[in-house]
């Protein structure tokens, strides 16, 4: 024992000092092993001694490696002016909402009072239902305002299909047309309706006849589309199908969290395949209506990272998280093929050809990423908590997001990004406002690092309902909910001083990209950015 002692003294300041810190630890570990073989007095070195420094090598070793692939995934914000952005021309700066969560009067969907499934509603933590919201139906023409004066340009908002169809095939016009007259209002304003189709909710009927778990209730969907597009032909210039059908598909039927509360993963998978080949259906519908609107669909990125890179069952949470939720829908729109084979879970294999030919642009819902250390999620602690328990801060992962996006989708069907969902729910107003830098500045980067994003859509516009409760104030605007008065935030002004000082220097600039510094006031540095000073 006394010689394992010896040699595991030497082993620390050994490794230092015998190895040059080389990025490849494995090479490091090498180098090493055979200095200090050569060092050692091989007669004394016991068989259990050289174990033990073998063990301690390899511990260090992946110790080192699992810091390096950590450090790869975060910047350092010390080091970076957040407020040196460059965007293209005609950049499209907007907000968003959905009509469950801002609109009165949703009592005829699936998270209505009304649901057969508003009993399990009301069994989650601190659940209310929406009542009037924000009153953004009878509100929304006051509220282009409130878009005017942030210097938003498009607004996304959503259409609820439970007003327009309360039952099947029996359409109110009157509904119809208060959403053809607010996106002409908003047209008048010079601001472009982006609108989303479907955002979460589903009417009664569609979802007690089975929803998208049935293949045979498509037709539904097209037909309710085909009557919308009919409608607004002409006024929308943007069309989102689906607002993330993961986030649909998978809180609904396989973590059992929403309506209507399942438990399968085949039935998930299931539901986002049939979501999928909606889409492409309902594209094809739209552009019979109006072939010149712009149709898309979202898709949520919520990156799992394994804690430890080395760790097998880290990796294999993540790996059959990522094949369920994104590779299918990359090969989906690439290929035209959906598979997803989970052994003794789920295999679903289904083609259309026509998918690739279905979007012309995609659009990017990011809020964060999370950690698998074994089977458990969690975050680091150096990541700032948000409202949302499931939401840190990580500015990073959009940047992540966007390639991936740009890599997967973007460039092999040359359409363009949109980040159509991106925010924070916090009351604390530096906070809000160092996220808004950090984010924009992480699509500035991906940016001018080749990603072709046209557009970016801030969650929210105002605070809202989240989905249970009002707990969580992700809007630019406050709400007095008992007024229904809005008033702009402080830690929201950031975003009025982007938009002012991008069309600004859109004025004295003809390059693609344009370069400007919110924080400078049009005062452009050519030190900054290599270019003339105005």
């Amino acid at each position: 024992m006394h010689n394992i002692k010896k040699y595991l003294l030497l082993f620390v300041p050994f490794f230092f000092f015998s190895t040059k810190p080389m990025d490849n630890p494995v090479s490091r570990l090498s180098t090493f092993a055979t200095n200090f073989w050569d060092v050692c007095d091989k007669d004394k070195l016991e068989v259990t001694g050289g174990l033990l420094i073998g063990a301690g090598a390899v511990a260090y070793g992946t110790h080192l490696w699992n810091q390096k692939y950590r450090s790869n995934l975060y910047w350092n914000w010390k080091t970076i002016n957040t407020n040196n952005l460059a965007f293209p021309h005609n950049f499209l700066w907007g907000a968003g909402t959905s009509a469950h969560q801002i609109e009165e009067d949703c009592d005829n969907n699936s998270w209505s009072s009304n649901s057969p499934w508003a009993s399990q509603l009301q069994n989650k933590k601190d659940f209310v239902f929406p009542g009037k919201a924000c009153e953004g139906y009878s509100c929304c023409f006051d509220d282009i305002q409130l878009l005017k004066d942030i210097g938003c340009n498009a607004y996304r908002f959503s259409v609820e299909w439970s007003k327009i169809e309360p039952q099947l095939s029996k359409f109110d016009n009157k509904v119809l047309q208060h959403y053809a007259d607010f996106c002409d209002a908003l047209i008048k304003n010079n601001i472009k309706p982006v609108i989303t189709i479907h955002h979460y909710t589903d009417p009664i009927w569609f979802l007690e006849k089975g929803g998208f778990e049935k293949e045979e209730n498509i037709g539904y969907f097209v037909e309710f589309c085909e009557k919308l597009s009919e409608a607004l032909a002409g006024k929308v210039h943007m069309y989102l199908t689906f607002n993330s059908p993961s986030g649909y598909a998978m809180p609904s039927y396989l973590l059992g969290d929403k309506p209507p509360f399942k438990k399968d993963m085949h039935l998930a998978a299931t539901v986002l395949k049939n979501m999928l080949e909606t889409h492409v259906q309902v594209y094809k519908e739209i552009k019979k209506q109006d072939s010149k609107v712009q149709v898309g669909i979202l898709k949520n990125i919520y990156q799992l990272d394994p804690w430890r890179i080395w760790h097998p069952v880290d990796r294999l949470f993540c790996y059959m998280g990522k094949k369920l939720v994104d590779d299918c829908f990359f090969d989906f729109f690439n290929k035209g093929t959906f598979n997803v084979s989970i052994p003794f879970k789920v295999s679903i294999n289904h083609e259309n050809k026509n998918a690739p030919k279905s979007l012309d642009f995609i659009g990017l819902n990011y809020y964060g990423h999370t950690y698998f250390k074994s089977t458990q999620r969690f975050h680091p602690k150096w990541e700032e908590k948000t409202a949302n328990e499931n939401y840190y801060v990580y500015p990073e992962g959009l940047y992540r997001a966007i390639n991936e996006l740009n890599n997967k989708i973007a460039l092999p069907l040359q359409i363009p990004i949109y980040v159509t969902e991106n925010g924070i729910g916090t009351d604390d107003n530096a906070q809000r406002e160092r996220h808004m830098k950090r984010y924009l500045y992480a699509i500035s980067k991906a940016i001018q690092d080749g990603a072709n994003v046209k557009g970016y859509f801030y969650w929210s516009l105002m605070d809202n309902y989240e989905w249970g409760n009002y707990n969580a104030h992700f809007g630019l605007y406050h709400v007095d909910f008992e007024t229904q008065k809005r008033t702009l935030k402080e830690g929201a002004q950031y975003y009025p001083q982007v938009t002012q000082s991008y069309n600004e220097a859109c004025r004295l600039q003809t390059s693609s990209l344009v370069y400007f510094n919110p924080i400078k006031d049009f005062q452009l540095d050519e030190n900054d950015y290599g270019l003339v000073t105005f």
